[in-house]
């Protein structure tokens, strides 16, 4: 008999250790590659278990990388080529934001106000930063996070650019409307230009040759030169009267856009008159005998020939509009605290480019309308500064409002100044807007303010800005586009270190092809806010609104609470019973505290989740 080999089994012992090891060894493989995944200082970041990859700390990621992608900029009313509000490679050559000696705003840090929550606070040096910083390198990624995020509201949109052309083209199928194939204008059908040879058809041009409308209609494939800002303000001659047969139905695309960009807020410029009011100032200089010299007597003539009973007109207009909107958008938009959509508010925008006598009659006739109706609640002067009579009667229209805010002193102005690249006609001449629109024309805020480096002293002028608070409105597409000024030519970021308040604004987006979520990601990507300004950028534009009412901050929005509301400082923060009537009582700081609990909650669960700001919160 062969001997046997002997076993190759182990010993019981050796197994049952074995199976004891074997699982602790694998819990312990687990928890490093997970610490490794989701470390904030990791390459590879995880969001809810998902791995962002090639992403890479030397390589941020620019806004031309996203050209090149063409990444969308979230959700859209429409969703056709045309609307989509995505960057255009024709006119935005962004590379980043390059500090040119400017600090970072990590460089000065802004303390934590110890009054405010925790889910209120807006810390710069936390893990909300940290972690937005590696966001921001992923295109996907950061698009979903500027379509979720809340904004505030929007303080710089005309109504008659803010609609897209294919929206107006819409509106117009079969109504019998014309067009004229040599200017592009649409004409009314039973108006006596209609009858003018060689028009067509709206429809059917539209049908046959939908581009070349909506070309003429928009910046579509308009490739920026010397003629860009031409081509700008020539393309509202020719959707003029179209938007303004359809202006219940704009308004109504604008709130629209507004509700899907998260906004709670518009502003809306717009200038409803009668026919009584047009026909008045442009006779006021022969029926009133108007004299430059002494502004004080037009009013009085301006009353003997009706003009109360003009305002009384457009305010019962109004009303019309009023319940038009309800109905179509199933809310009032006048109402402050719907709890449906955006709140809507008019800017009545006075065009600066006519005559004197034109010009102080419509401004009379906006301060009586704001100063009456509360659905309007500021005046603007709009137009091109640095031409015609835009410059010309510059100084004389700064007169004009120093004595009409001494007859209304209740009625805020907003100026569009400073609207100037370093190209731009007579920049020279034009080199002190911003500051006469502040010192002399009482401006509380100024849109736009791109050639701040023109004026003589322009830190000194940021200096008094800043401590006056007066806030810009920044369109960085605008800017871009019908000025050449982008990246870190614009002065975005040179606003910020002065601590100047900015909020972001469309200025036309139908037009300019853009919206409320290509402007923050412009922001973001080509002058590389951190997560605390794009937060301070959305307070601003609530807090510097003209909407009625007191603010919720004692002095700067993200700031210290007002007393009326202690009760918010605790946490979780709760409105006590003063605090309800307070918000109640004042429209703004109900608009506030409603975006302070979106921001808090978009902080928990659209934006941030916990496992990703760990203990770097508070």
């Amino acid at each position: 008999m062969m001997a046997q080999p002997p076993s190759k089994r182990l010993p019981s012992c050796a197994i049952q250790a074995w199976a004891l090891v074997f699982p602790i060894l694998c819990l312990c493989c687990l928890t490093i590659f997970h610490v490794i995944m989701v470390s904030e200082t990791s390459p590879l970041f995880s969001r809810r278990g998902q791995v962002v990859k090639n992403v890479k700390a030397q390589e941020p990621f620019t806004a031309s990388k996203v050209i090149s992608a063409q990444i969308p900029l979230g959700g859209n009313v429409r969703q056709e080529q045309e609307d989509d509000p995505r960057p255009q490679p024709n006119h935005s050559s962004w590379s980043g934001f390059q500090s040119g000696g400017m600090a970072h705003p990590s460089a000065h840090p802004q303390p934590r106000n110890q009054s405010l929550p925790r889910a209120m606070a807006a810390p710069s040096n936390s893990a909300y930063d940290e972690l937005y910083t590696v966001m921001r390198r992923d295109p996907l990624r950061l698009t979903e996070f500027i379509a979720k995020f809340p904004k505030g509201g929007e303080l710089h949109s005309h109504w008659q650019g803010a609609i897209s052309p294919r929206e107006l083209l819409d509106l117009a199928k079969g109504h019998s409307w014309l067009i004229d194939p040599a200017s592009m204008i649409a004409r009314p059908p039973g108006s006596k230009k209609s009858k003018k040879p060689g028009l067509q058809d709206l429809d059917a041009m539209a049908q046959a040759n939908e581009e070349r409308i909506l070309r003429s209609w928009s910046i579509l494939d308009f490739k920026p030169n010397s003629s860009s800002s031409r081509h700008f303000f020539s393309i509202f001659e020719r959707i003029w009267l179209l938007s303004e047969a359809f202006e219940n139905d704009v308004i109504a695309s604008i709130l629209a856009r507004a509700t899907v960009d998260r906004l709670a807020y518009v502003e809306l410029m717009a200038n409803p008159f009668t026919q009584g009011l047009r026909d008045l100032a442009g006779h006021a200089g022969k029926l009133c005998d108007f004299n430059p010299e002494n502004l004080k007597q037009l009013p009085n003539c301006l009353h003997k020939h009706g003009i109360k009973n003009m305002v009384g007109g457009v305010r019962q207009k109004t009303d019309l509009q009023a319940d038009w909107l309800q109905n179509k958008l199933g809310y009032q938009p006048f109402n402050a605290y719907n709890k449906q959509g955006p709140v809507l508010r008019f800017l009545y925008q006075v065009p600066r480019a006519q005559d004197p006598a034109s010009v102080m009659t419509k401004l009379y006739f906006a301060f009586l309308l704001v100063h009456e109706d509360d659905r309007f609640v500021g005046v603007n002067l709009v137009q091109q500064e640095n031409s015609g009579n835009g410059l010309r009667d510059y100084d004389l229209h700064m007169r004009m409002l120093i004595f009409l805010k001494e007859q209304f002193p209740d009625v805020p102005v907003s100026l569009h100044a400073g609207e100037l690249g370093p190209n731009s006609e007579n920049a020279q001449q034009s080199r002190e807007h911003i500051r006469k629109a502040i010192t002399i024309g009482g401006a509380k805020r100024i849109g736009h303010g791109v050639n701040i480096h023109a004026d003589p002293r322009p830190n000194e002028l940021l200096e008094l800005m800043a401590s006056k608070n007066i806030l810009v409105e920044v369109s960085l597409s605008s800017n871009d586009f019908i000025l050449g000024v982008r990246d870190r030519d614009h002065p975005l970021r040179l606003f910020l270190k002065h601590r100047v308040p900015v909020a972001l604004s469309t200025d036309d987006a139908g037009v300019l092809r853009t919206s409320s979520n290509r402007e923050f990601f412009q922001a973001v990507v080509g002058h590389k806010l951190s997560y605390s300004e794009v937060k301070q950028l959305a307070r601003n534009s609530l807090t510097f609104s003209f909407l009625q009412g007191v603010s919720l901050w004692d002095a700067r929005p993200g700031g210290s609470i007002r007393a009326e509301c202690k009760s918010l400082r605790a946490e979780p923060p709760a409105p006590d019973a003063q605090c309800l009537e307070f918000l109640q009582s004042n429209p703004k700081a109900h608009l506030e505290w409603k975006l302070e609990e979106e921001l808090s909650q978009f902080d928990s669960t659209a934006g941030f989740s916990e496992q990703e700001i760990g203990r770097g919160v508070g």
